[in-house]
């Protein structure tokens, strides 16, 4: 489930393909730099500056590219709204390390949002 925040109204969700879609491409992406390496466990195995080497450029690869953009017209489009009226924005690519790993740069602390509890997590 997930609630998004939007002028003082709450709406929630359950996951819908397009939404599920737009996880599955960000999980490829993912998987695609770290590999052979799992993603979640990554930091274990790797430097700080490698890690950096690896999830600095992925961030802007996810945001800048098109199927990202088109999936997210689809998530508007299937949540009801109008794509003719509606901003569609690229999506954040956000990472979160354990044991203070990162502390900054692209492992800056993830600040309060619009959306609360956002896309599904990696499965565990």
């Amino acid at each position: 489930m997930t609630t998004v925040y939007f002028d003082s109204k709450m709406t929630e969700f359950s996951p819908r393909q397009s939404t599920l879609e737009l996880i599955d491409f960000s999980r490829e992406l993912i998987e695609a730099a770290f590999a052979p390496l799992p993603p979640r466990t990554a930091q274990f195995e790797l430097s700080v500056e490698r890690f950096v080497e690896i999830f600095g450029p992925l961030k802007p690869h996810f945001i800048h590219h098109p199927k990202t953009a088109a999936l997210m017209r689809d998530v508007v489009a299937e949540l009801g709204g109008d794509l003719n009226t509606v901003y569609v924005d690229a999506p954040r690519l956000r990472g979160a390390t354990s044991d203070k790993y990162l502390t900054a740069g692209v492992g800056l602390r993830l600040r309060r949002t619009g959306i609360r509890g956002g896309l599904p997590r990696w499965p565990s």
